[in-house]
């Protein structure tokens, strides 16, 4: 399967003369094992890199994809409608204060996860009213930890309220993005996993 795809292959646990000569008869470029060297100590395993006649980088190919940069979400001109609607799923972006969370924008997958007939509401309502009390705290340690752990971010399931009595499971991942005139800026992605657990 892995030919079929052209990806490269790498046959390990290559230990004697005829095992390497099967596996370069069966057409893989690619073997490692103990037939070529033991573990080596780290200074030796770089000597052996840095003499480049020794590193067959044949078929090998880096695609460099440039990094996003979550800020980029944050300039208007940068994200789309189209975009913020139909590529990254329901998403919420946010601000928190002294423990106050004032919803700044979110897409419309989001109010379709919570239910089209919400769609009129006004986003500026508290976030957290829309889970449960008991899993607050819960939520506000993910945003301490979102903003701790900057590069990988937080998450968790928690419920989402749709109604008093209707209320969603859903994973969340929370990104603290900056501060802005004492306001953390906080981008969230969600994902109802109701029907799957």
């Amino acid at each position: 399967m892995a030919s079929m795809l052209h990806l490269p292959i790498v046959v390990e646990g290559v230990e004697d003369e005829s095992q390497e000569k099967f596996v370069q008869g069966l057409g893989y470029r690619y073997t490692q094992g103990f037939y070529y060297y033991k573990p080596l100590p780290i200074p030796k395993f770089e000597e052996l890199l840095s003499d480049h006649r020794r590193i067959d980088t044949q078929g090998i190919v880096y695609k460099q994809v440039e990094p996003m940069h979550i800020r980029e979400f944050i300039d208007s001109n940068f994200v789309s409608d189209s975009m913020l609607n139909n590529v990254l799923g329901p998403v919420v972006f946010f601000e928190v204060q002294s423990g106050k969370i004032k919803v700044t924008r979110v897409n419309e997958q989001y109010f379709q996860m919570i239910g089209a007939e919400h769609f009129k509401e006004d986003i500026q309502k508290e976030f957290l009213a829309r889970i449960p009390a008991e899993e607050r705290s819960q939520f506000n340690e993910m945003l301490e930890n979102s903003f701790l752990n900057p590069v990988s971010g937080a998450d968790g399931m928690l419920h989402l309220l749709r109604t008093e009595t209707d209320k969603l499971t859903v994973y969340i991942k929370v990104f603290y993005m900056q501060e802005k005139e004492d306001w953390r800026q906080y981008y969230c992605s969600l994902m109802d996993m109701t029907k799957i657990l």
